[in-house]
């Protein structure tokens, strides 16, 4: 049986028994029992033994459960509580500015705590008109490709004056004096401390800027995933009523096939990976009517989390309901037919969006292949 896979373990004490392999385990244990039950209890009292008949004459009978070993990973507490938040956060996604605050990590070192005060904030108010900076929030502006070269100057003069010390061809003697501090410093004293102090502003000033340019990348990252599962939908319905294909051949294929020839530089691993995540940010935006605002809010939305966060497809099924309805349901509870539903209904609109579809049936592409 090991050569199969299988690992067998009996129990003499109670006659159980125990199959196991990459499934699940096969437990199998007897409604009656041999030993004498005295001895049973006497020696074993974590045994709970109980007859179940009389008759002695009667056919020893088993009982048998199977515990299957799950194959997926479930959702973690963070991951939970991140859908918990949208889910409250739907309600008030009007009242967000165009440009949502960022959190400020000096105050709030922890990100649910942000997203509970920032609920709380937009909660007391009625308007995007009467939202206003709170403490533990920063503004940003999600500037044009064009407006970043002011930052990178802004980073790059502070990363000068960060590593500058290091870059020095001079010898600056450790021992210069003895001393309290604040207190005779000699000018020597004074011009390192200062000096130094002044790398360490700079330091964390730098960081902080670029906290501000990470948030910035996270959200137009999120767009750019958007926008390629637009065109490439669209472009799969081209191919669908345009093309014919050979046996094997999808439209999927046909339109990376495409994309190559025109540009054959493209990274396909990178836009297939894009792809996998592209459909869930969608979903997750469409709960908003499309208003950016929603994964805007919290900095926990990044690409990677619609895909290495959340793993397999019915993770994602149970976590997006939480978002939509507040309700955490089980796995038992997720119906894969309404997922690949709503996928093909997302695949229709996109395509709609670009051409007239008048009279055309997308067969092909409505096969659900997340």
């Amino acid at each position: 049986m090991r050569k199969v896979g299988v690992n067998v373990t009996v129990n003499p004490v109670n006659n159980n028994i125990r199959f196991m392999d990459r499934t699940g385990t096969l437990m199998i244990k007897p409604n009656q029992c041999s030993i004498d039950p005295d001895e049973i209890n006497v020696n074993y009292p974590h045994y709970n033994y109980n007859q179940s008949s009389d008759d002695e004459s009667e056919e020893l009978s088993f009982e048998a459960k199977f515990i299957k070993i799950k194959t997926y990973k479930e959702l973690d507490n963070a991951t939970i509580g991140l859908g918990k938040d949208l889910h409250r956060l739907l309600e008030h996604v009007h009242k967000l500015p165009d440009n949502p605050p960022v959190r400020d990590r000096s105050i709030f070192n922890k990100k649910e705590k942000y997203r509970a005060a920032l609920i709380d904030h937009l909660d007391e108010i009625h308007s995007v008109e009467e939202f206003q900076f709170f403490s533990g929030s920063q503004s940003t502006e999600l500037v044009n490709c064009n407006d970043s070269g002011n930052k990178k100057i802004e980073t790059s003069v502070a990363m000068t004056h960060a590593i500058r010390s290091f870059n020095t061809s001079k010898t600056v003697h450790i021992r210069v004096q003895e001393v309290s501090l604040f207190k005779d410093m000699t000018d020597d004293f004074k011009n390192i401390v200062k000096e130094l102090s002044e790398h360490i502003y700079h330091s964390v000033m730098g960081e902080a800027k670029e906290q501000g340019s990470k948030e910035i990348a996270r959200r137009k990252e999120l767009r750019f995933h958007v926008e390629l599962l637009k065109s490439y939908l669209s472009l799969q319905g081209f191919c669908e009523v345009n093309l014919c294909r050979r046996q094997g051949e999808t439209t999927k294929s046909q339109a990376k096939s495409l994309i190559s020839h025109y540009y054959p530089l493209i990274s396909i691993a990178n836009m297939d990976l894009m792809l996998q995540r592209a459909p869930r940010i969608y979903r997750l935006l469409k709960i908003a009517n499309y208003n950016w605002r929603f994964l805007d809010c919290f900095e926990g939305l990044s690409s990677c989390f619609f895909k290495s966060g959340i793993m397999s497809a019915t993770n994602f099924e149970i976590w997006i309901n939480l978002v939509r309805t507040g309700k955490l349901i089980n796995y038992e509870e997720v119906k894969s037919q309404e997922r690949k539903r709503v996928n093909k209904e997302i695949k229709i609109e996109v395509i709609e969006e670009y051409f007239d579809v008048s009279g055309v049936s997308f067969d092909e592409i409505n096969d659900d292949d997340e």
